[in-house]
């Protein structure tokens, strides 16, 4: 063990007083290996000690001022190498009451990893970045916006991408079956999801708040300037702004089949009669209170009930216009023997 003191006999009132020792291996005060270390003697701590045995250019400082570990040719102002996955490590000891943890920070060859170190050896990589990860994989700018495949982002998180991947999945793998809400949208008014074709120059956007509404209009266009197509109120009543078409009916073998002459079309009084023993027209169907109504199938089956009670009607007028044509001859038959019994 060789020890050099420095003694500074300089009045502790002067600013001095303070005493040093450079201090060459062990003597078990500080752990009982060999080092080479520098002691504060006034504290008895030793801030500075550099192990027996550590690695050439364990510590590099360049002329530059830049560190070096590892390397006598730092590049950068702290330059860390190792043969593989380089590392640093944030500890928090717990000494001062706290809950002990560590961060530690490896890049490779595979990329950037920090891992979350338990006080139990347990580990999570809670952020990592690969090392073929594109420009701008990830920005923040200083206006505190969030860009993913972009320098400049012009929204809260704006996405980018050319090369036909721009997608967001939002994918929950807890195995229990459950409803589950995968995307929030909260604003201090209507918020509004928007659709936008740069091919066509045309947008739709759709929101809800007192009412769901689906609007159209020009790409970029404020919500109030596109057009109002769909409206639906709390209650479930809706305003369509067009047309509404189904896919087609379901009448089975076809609303208009009763026109055909091989159609089996039942007399009048049978399908009154089976109309009452049902308690509904029979080629519609049962419509219960409150159920849910299947408007495209209950829209062809009132067609078909429509026209089996044209076809009726159609039956009916022959039948009265026949009537009438034999009324008329009774009547006129009846006026001529009225004139002969009066002669």
């Amino acid at each position: 063990m060789t020890n050099i003191d420095f003694i500074d006999t300089t009045p502790a009132a002067n600013g001095g007083g303070r005493n040093w020792r450079i201090k060459i291996n062990a003597d078990g005060t500080f752990g009982g290996t060999d080092y080479f270390g520098i002691q504060d003697l006034g504290s008895d701590t030793l801030p500075f000690r550099i192990a027996a045995d550590a690695p050439s250019v364990a510590l590099w400082i360049s002329d530059a001022g830049d560190l070096g570990m590892g390397t006598s040719i730092p590049e950068a102002d702290l330059h860390i190498t190792r043969p593989s996955s380089p590392s640093i490590r944030l500890e928090q000891s717990g000494a001062g009451g706290a809950t002990p943890h560590s961060w530690e920070m490896r890049g490779s060859d595979q990329g950037l990893y920090v891992y979350s170190v338990f006080d139990n050896g347990g580990w999570r990589i809670p952020f990592q970045v690969s090392g073929d990860a594109s420009f701008n994989a990830l920005v923040v700018g200083d206006d505190g916006l969030v860009g993913l495949g972009l320098q400049s982002p012009q929204a809260g998180l704006h996405l980018r991408r050319t090369d036909g991947q721009a997608g967001i999945l939002v994918e929950e793998g807890d195995a229990t079956t459950s409803p589950r809400t995968l995307l929030n949208l909260v604003n201090n008014g209507r918020p509004e999801i928007v659709l936008a074709n740069t091919d066509t120059g045309e947008e739709w956007s759709f929101g809800g708040g007192t009412k769901f509404i689906l609007k159209q209009g020009a790409r970029g266009s404020a919500s109030s300037a596109k057009a109002k197509l769909l409206e639906i109120d709390r209650t479930g009543d809706a305003i369509l702004a067009g047309s509404l078409t189904t896919g087609g009916t379901t009448c089975g073998s076809g609303c208009d089949a009763v026109f055909a002459p091989d159609y089996p079309l039942p007399s009048i009084a049978d399908h009154a009669a089976r109309m009452q023993a049902l308690g509904y027209l029979p080629n519609v169907g049962p419509t219960p209170e409150g159920a849910p109504l299947n408007v495209t199938d209950k829209l062809g089956r009132m067609l078909n009930e429509l026209e089996h009670a044209h076809l009726y009607i159609a039956q009916l007028s022959r039948e009265n216009a026949e009537q009438k044509a034999l009324n008329a001859r009774l009547e006129a038959r009846l006026a001529r023997i009225e004139a002969r019994l009066t002669d």
